[in-house]
């Protein structure tokens, strides 16, 4: 969810935002294409960031559990409404997490499998450029004997020895002018990065389209340096891009391996041929600038929205980061005056459903925690009083009002059986006691489920 699912539809979002505020068949722009790419990854990196967070500091990526008020809005719904109601829930939601520890395998691979690809086929072009010939005037340009389209590789360009017959002096000097150009901007890493991006990303169509259009954009960049360089030389350019794929057509290095580095067939389809022609015939390119700013200020403001979603989302680790709970320990020693379920409130006369335990006792009496967590929550409040929260891991959260003085710290790690608190009387209540909840995933259970010890022996006044 927080790595894969959200940042797909947000990508997805992105890229829509992208093309309403651009022409159809309208160039891509290298600087935009870069930063839509950057802005469609950035989830990805605030979800990875987000995880570790809940992992080092989960206190911090806890979220408060809404108020209880325990009056007699509360008890709208009956122990066994909400037993149908969870049931119905996590009938189908079962299946669903039934398949949620495959998705990692599945991922790493399919991810593994387009690695070994990628490495394949940097290997290739690694022996190609090492076994070409320098041409005796060393000016960074080396022949080969395979039939290759011409690419940029480290501080070199690749040449095929079938260019060289093929095309005139002037329309191989342009040809490796471009290939120059992607030297000069540094796109021979830029392009392994993309072909990593692909593959760590292979999961998201969306990310690996615009990685292929920031392909494209870097070609019509180095295209652009060409033409404006050599403006007279504008058909003959063109016509050496086309001599060029004529000579290599048919027996040219699978399209994955001429992505890995910058070549002047970089694009994938005929359509994008036809725009760098198109471009390159162009004398002068009018830009819609402001409204790419406008999209692209949009993908942006997409951003604060999801970060909030992953936060919550991020909440399960922090949560589960200890494993499940052991509750091994009673809160405390006392009579049970009001057990979980059914009742009369004492307060209002009214039909309620109890949500928690009720512990009699007398002020001072001590509180200890059931299980290893730590404290989420210290508040007061004029209905509960003074109220503590424990986060135990793995959806389990306890709290404990009505209390008369807290023994631990803000945001402490506790111990099952250590001291956390004393019973009172503040907030609103009939006499001292311990009010005793449990919440799994944020919605209170019977907290005889997790401390079977508990026997229920209400009297006959509820506190």
């Amino acid at each position: 969810m927080v790595l894969g699912l959200m940042p797909l539809l947000a990508s997805a979002l992105i890229l829509a935002i992208h093309r309403l505020f651009r022409k159809r068949d309208e160039a891509p722009a290298d600087g935009v294409e870069k930063r839509m790419l950057a802005v469609m990854i950035l989830p990805v990196v605030m979800g990875a960031f987000l995880i570790v967070l809940a992992r080092l500091a989960p206190a911090l990526m806890t979220a408060p559990i809404p108020e209880y008020s325990g009056g007699g809005e509360a008890a709208a719904m009956t122990g066994e409404a909400i037993d149908s109601v969870s049931q119905a829930k996590f009938d189908w939601l079962a299946w669903a997490y039934a398949g949620i520890p495959w998705v990692p395998v599945v991922y790493a691979c399919v991810a593994a499998l387009a690695a070994i690809r990628l490495l394949r086929a940097q290997s290739v072009l690694r022996t190609i450029a090492r076994t070409a010939l320098p041409l005796p005037e060393d000016t960074g340009i080396r022949i080969a004997s395979v039939a290759v389209p011409a690419f940029a590789w480290g501080r070199h360009v690749i040449v095929p020895q079938r260019l060289l017959t093929g095309l005139g002096a002037d329309q191989l000097e342009l040809v490796i002018a471009h290939e120059r150009a992607h030297l000069r901007r540094g796109d021979t890493g830029f392009y392994t990065l993309l072909s990593w991006i692909e593959v760590i990303f292979w999961f998201n169509p969306f990310i690996r389209h615009q990685a292929a259009r920031c392909r494209l954009a870097a070609e019509l960049a180095c295209d652009a340096l060409v033409t404006q360089a050599n403006p007279e030389m504008r058909r003959a350019y063109a016509a050496s891009l086309l001599t060029a794929l004529k000579h290599t057509a048919g027996d040219t290095l699978p399209i994955s391996t001429q992505t890995c580095a910058p070549t002047v067939f970089s694009p994938s389809n005929s359509g994008e041929f036809r725009m760098r022609i198109t471009e390159i015939m162009r004398a002068s390119s009018v830009g819609r600038k402001r409204s790419r700013w406008i999209a692209q200020a949009l993908a942006i403001a997409l951003i604060l929205p999801l970060a909030g979603a992953q936060f919550v989302l991020s909440q399960n680790p922090a949560r589960a980061a200890s494993g499940a709970p052991v509750f091994s320990v009673l809160p405390v020693t006392g009579t049970i005056s009001s057990p979980f379920g059914k009742r009369t409130n004492p307060l209002t006369g009214a039909p309620a459903f109890h949500e928690g335990i009720d512990f009699r006792g007398k002020v001072g009496t001590p509180i200890y925690a059931p299980a290893a967590g730590r404290v989420v929550t210290v508040k007061t409040d004029s209905w509960n009083g003074l109220t503590l929260e424990i986060n135990h891991g793995d959806g389990y959260v306890t709290r404990y009002t009505h209390l008369n003085k807290i023994t631990v710290d803000d945001t402490a790690s506790v111990t099952a059986g250590q001291q956390i608190a004393e019973i009172g009387k503040s907030g609103r209540n009939t006499g001292p006691h311990l009010h005793f909840m449990v919440f799994k995933n944020g919605a209170p259970i019977d907290p005889a489920t997790v401390l079977p010890q508990m026997q229920a022996a209400p009297s006959s006044k509820a506190m």
